[in-house]
């Protein structure tokens, strides 16, 4: 059920042991909440967005008491929610609440791109070519990195697609926006944060690290039988040592289609339904991002208006004193 549909049924009913004006400040506490996350589905909104939610308040001023009554009103409709039998709680991955945490590991295993590889994507290099949806690696470790690998089945399913095409509507040029790009790329949290959920399952061997997602499609890829010239085009070990100048000619002329083939071969042995996220976009994570922004933006402004000033002020008392000497 979507968020404005609650609000209505939900109202409608408290309208027989609520006061009006408690209707009336009910509705645009609704209203607020959904001009920061959106009118989603119920089951897409899960406690972090509420402590979100309470983080822009106390940014935007609002005063503690208040505050805690309208976390109070959100918490009345999705309890009313529960009873009515509307939410039944989001499954997204504690560990997977980010874009890039989400996509980065499984786009990996899928394609055998590096990590830093599909980090620096933008949103122009999703598209579709010859009819063949595919990403297009800019650079990287080699000089044969620059490729296009198409989208596996797999990716196509769990909406990679779809979430290229908000990134790019929202008007960003790179496809996980919020990274921030360092001394070691842009991928580097998305690593640490996938460390993480290796110590949280209880791995601990040192050899399952995100690098070990290439080293698995390029064994599987094999496995199938794949020809070696499409494996080597799609990981990008194409004119590598030990490789002849017609084996590095050979792949160059690979069609987009023949690759897609090939790695529409790969395969786990799993289903992936279960980590398909509500909502591949991650719409939510998207509008609370650009509201942490725009407060971030308006407090660089204030800072410098208040820099200014104090300058100007400097600039006038010494001003004074030159010429009362």
């Amino acid at each position: 059920m979507p968020f404005s549909e609650a609000v209505k049924a939900h109202l409608a009913e408290k309208q027989h042991t609520n006061a009006p004006q408690t209707i009336v400040e009910k509705g645009r506490t609704y209203k607020d909440f959904t001009d920061v996350f959106g009118d989603l589905d119920l089951n897409l909104y899960t406690k972090p967005e509420l402590l979100q939610w309470k983080t822009a308040d106390l940014k935007r001023g609002i005063q503690a008491n208040r505050i805690n009554k309208r976390l109070g009103q959100v918490n009345d409709l999705f309890n009313w929610a529960i009873r009515h039998g509307h939410y039944t709680g989001s499954d997204y991955p504690a560990l997977m609440k980010k874009p890039d945490h989400y996509w980065l590991p499984i786009v990996a295993l899928f394609s055998g791109a590096r990590r830093e590889e599909i980090a620096s994507l933008t949103a122009a290099n999703v598209k579709t070519v010859d009819g063949v949806a595919c990403f297009q690696i800019e650079g990287g470790k080699t000089a044969d990195a620059r490729r296009l690998i198409p989208v596996h089945p797999t990716l196509l399913a769990l909406g990679f697609m779809d979430y290229a095409q908000h990134v790019k509507g929202m008007g960003y040029k790179f496809l996980f926006p919020h990274l921030v790009d360092g001394a070691n790329g842009r991928g580097k949290n998305a690593g640490l944060q996938f460390s993480k959920l290796l110590d949280k399952r209880g791995i601990k061997d040192d050899r399952k690290v995100f690098h070990s997602f290439r080293h698995s499609v390029i064994t599987r890829l094999h496995a199938t039988g794949a020809n070696i010239a499409h494996v080597m085009q799609l990981t990008g070990h194409r004119g590598e040592a030990g490789q002849t100048v017609h084996f590095g000619t050979y792949t160059h002329d690979v069609g987009l289609q023949a690759l897609a083939d090939t790695l529409g071969k790969l395969a786990y042995p799993m289903t992936f339904d279960g980590v398909k996220a509500k909502d591949p976009t991650f719409r939510m994570f998207y509008q609370w991002w650009k509201v942490e922004q725009d407060s971030q933006k308006r407090h660089q402004e204030a800072k410098e208006k208040r820099r200014v000033k104090t300058e100007t002020k400097s600039q006038a008392w010494h001003s004074n004193l030159s010429m009362s000497i």
